[in-house]
C-alpha cells in the first residue's frame, strides 16, 4: 500500500488529472491562480483535498479526517484568502466523514466552518441542514 507522500507524489505527476472535476465538491476549485507560489500551494492543497475526497469514496474515513486536518491546522492556509475555497473543501470532506461516522458533532462544526469560509456553499449548507435534526 502507497503511504501518504507516495499517493501525493503519485498525483502531483499526473497533474492534468487534478483539476478535471470538482463539481462532486460543489465549488470551482479548478480555477487556475496567477501567482506561482499561491498556485503551487494551492495544487499541493487541492491534491490533498482530492486525496481525502477518495479517501471518504472508498470508506477509509479516518484517512480522510486526518489529511484534511493537516489542511486546515496548515496555519498558512488559514491566514491567507486565496485558500478559502481549499480550506472550505477540506472542512467540508471531514464534515462527510465525521456524518459517516455518525459523529453529528464534529460533523455540523465542519459544516458550520465551511460555511462560515463560503456562505454560499451549497453542499456544506445542505449537509448542515442534515445533521441538524
Amino acid at each position: 500500500m502507497l503511504n501518504f507522500l507516495q499517493r501525493f507524489r503519485n498525483q502531483a505527476m499526473r497533474h492534468d488529472e487534478v483539476d478535471s472535476d470538482w463539481s462532486a465538491l460543489g465549488l470551482p476549485l479548478e480555477n487556475v491562480e496567477t501567482d506561482q507560489q499561491i498556485a503551487r500551494y494551492g495544487s499541493y492543497g487541492k491534491l490533498i483535498v482530492r486525496l481525502a475526497w477518495e479517501q471518504f469514496n472508498e470508506g477509509k474515513l479516518d484517512d480522510a479526517i486526518n489529511n484534511t486536518s493537516v489542511l486546515i491546522e496548515d496555519t498558512n492556509l488559514q491566514h491567507n484568502a486565496n485558500y478559502v475555497l481549499v480550506l472550505g473543501a477540506a472542512y467540508y470532506v471531514r464534515g462527510l466523514a465525521y456524518e459517516e461516522k455518525e459523529d453529528r458533532r464534529n460533523a455540523r462544526a465542519n459544516f458550520q466552518a465551511a460555511l462560515k469560509l463560503i456562505p454560499n456553499y451549497e453542499f456544506a449548507r445542505r449537509a448542515f441542514a442534515r445533521v441538524q435534526n
